[in-house]
């Protein structure tokens, strides 16, 4: 048996790289079985779909970081860096910003394109009040995310 102070080489070979891609394929279509059979009509929900896809995406990233990187962090191994306070500050400040915009854009469209009556009927009072929350959210992973890659970049000396 190895010592775990020891280093296990676990290369990502190109079939293992195919059966975690089935790995995750599966994993979502399961998830998404699972929610159609609980709530008809799940499968056509944008939000449903986009949580089952973030489920099943991070459950299997989870087992590969396990199977293939089991002795680094999961935060250096995805290159996950935290977000700064400045970067907090801004990020919520372009959304509290946005969402004025994003409003005016939605009620204009929606004075273009009203819904039909029976959608309308069928609607459970959610308003466009989710997309400047989608925006910031947006905006701060993307901040995060540029942040990470500059740092790794410095980190690496790769920046001249």
């Amino acid at each position: 048996m190895a010592d775990s102070s020891e280093h296990v080489d676990r290369p990502l070979t190109p079939l293992l790289a195919a059966l975690w891609t089935m790995a995750l394929w599966l994993t979502e279509g399961m998830a998404l079985e699972l929610t159609e059979a609980v709530r008809t009509g799940a499968s056509h929900d944008v939000v449903n779909l986009g949580a089952c896809t973030v489920l099943a995406t991070s459950v299997v990233l989870f087992a590969m970081v396990r199977v293939h990187a089991r002795e680094v962090s999961l935060r250096l191994t995805l290159g996950v860096t935290g977000i700064a306070p400045l970067q907090f500050v801004l990020a919520a400040a372009a959304g509290a910003g946005l969402y004025p915009i994003l409003s005016m854009v939605d009620n204009r469209v929606l004075e273009r394109w009203p819904y039909p009556p029976d959608e309308a009927a069928a609607s459970t009072g959610e308003s466009s009040d989710s997309k400047p929350l989608f925006m910031s959210s947006a905006l701060r992973a993307s901040m995060s995310s540029r942040s990470a890659f500059d740092r790794t970049r410095r980190v690496s000396g790769s920046e001249k």
